[in-house]
């Protein structure tokens, strides 16, 4: 199946650190998150694979050159739903598209996504989960259908559920929207459920699922990460400094350096003698002076 990853948006919640680099490249245990998806959709056989970039599109682009996908710079920014649009017409073949935002670490089966898209018989699909924080789609859990989405005119119907940002969307759906104004896919979606069509919902209430959305999430996300063991870090040539604690190889760690419950440190990075970090990301390259006391930080390195 052809897939996409909207990339696009400019991060405004994770200022000021989405200055220094977008949100979809943002690293996660070192690893750009956006990468991690490509190989993630790679793995699910699909093929070909669409990024769309506008804020920090350079940056983007050149971070995917290696990935074999196709990117589309978008000179205005056009939304999520302008967005698909203009790949309909430009990339994508006609049938099923596989949508992910970049902004989620997840563990979902996309496979199993496609699988479950091409039994429900719907134009489209949306995977869906308990999210008390993201609660704001209606779900009638026994049809497995969207019953309403927010800002539908009328009583909102159906149990309250997340919208993890993945999708499945026919391109002639995507077809029926200008290619060249900025919407959104939920304006789109909202429009198709109240001309009487369905939208098939994918429950996936297991698989592991953050969205980084503000520099607490992303901060959050490294926590429970090295807590579950950090992913096999050391397999991966990073070195334990401590219990949470891991170090990406080429890092400098001065001495009397001190950790708190858990800290990334990035390839390149340097942490200065008598340091203090608790609950701190480092990006690669970046500097920790000497003395300095950090907790709950990002250091980019900007």
């Amino acid at each position: 199946m052809q897939a996409m990853i909207l990339a696009a948006g400019f991060g405004t919640r994770l200022r000021p650190h989405s200055l220094v680099r977008p949100k979809p490249l943002f690293p996660v245990l070192g690893h750009p998150l956006v990468l991690r998806i490509v190989d993630q959709l790679r793995a699910a056989g699909c093929e070909p694979v669409v990024v769309n970039g506008h804020y920090r599109a350079k940056q983007l682009a050149a971070s995917l050159a290696h990935s074999n996908v196709i990117f589309q710079h978008e000179e205005q920014i056009l939304g999520t739903g302008g967005g698909l649009a203009l790949a309909a017409r430009r990339h994508l073949a006609p049938g099923p598209v596989l949508v992910t935002n970049a902004d989620i670490f997840h563990e979902i089966d996309y496979r199993a996504v496609i699988r479950a898209h091409l039994a429900s018989g719907c134009e489209i699909s949306m995977v869906m989960r308990d999210e008390p924080r993201f609660n704001t789609v209606g779900v009638d859990t026994k049809s497995r259908r969207v019953a309403s989405l927010p800002k539908m005119a009328g009583e909102e119907r159906g149990r309250r559920m997340a919208f993890t940002g993945i999708h499945v969307v026919s391109t002639s759906v995507l077809l029926a929207m200008p290619p060249d104004r900025e919407i959104s896919i939920i304006d789109c979606y909202a429009a198709h459920l109240a001309g009487g069509g369905e939208i098939n919902a994918i429950l996936m209430p297991r698989a592991p699922w953050r969205d980084i959305g503000t520099p607490a999430d992303y901060l959050d996300l490294h926590r429970e990460l090295l807590a579950a063991g950090g992913h096999d870090l050391e397999k991966r040539g990073h070195q334990r400094l401590a219990p949470g604690c891991y170090a990406a190889a080429g890092s400098r760690i001065g001495p009397e350096v001190t950790w708190g419950r858990w800290c990334y440190i990035g390839t390149n990075a340097e942490i200065g003698a008598g340091a203090h970090l608790d609950g701190v990301v480092v990006w690669d390259g970046a500097q920790v002076a000497a003395g300095a006391r950090l907790v709950e930080q990002i250091v980019t390195g900007a």
